[in-house]
């Protein structure tokens, strides 16, 4: 959910690539600062857009089982 409101933001899919390949370096230099194995999910959890898009999911849970417990 948030990815796609995240490609909107930026003007479209296509700009959304071309910032998701900016964060690719910083990505990987963030998984080994933290001793991570360089693997796909880690690279790809270490995102700033995935954390950004983490924190919304996180919010939304909190909305949803308070009210579907």
């Amino acid at each position: 959910m948030t990815h796609t409101e995240q490609c909107k933001e930026v003007g479209g899919r296509n700009n959304y690539a071309i910032k998701w390949f900016s964060h690719l370096s910083a990505s990987l230099i963030k998984s080994i600062v933290k001793g991570e194995n360089l693997n796909a999910e880690n690279i790809h959890d270490n995102f700033p857009m995935e954390s950004q898009a983490d924190v919304k999911g996180e919010r939304l849970k909190k909305i949803y089982r308070h009210d579907h417990p």
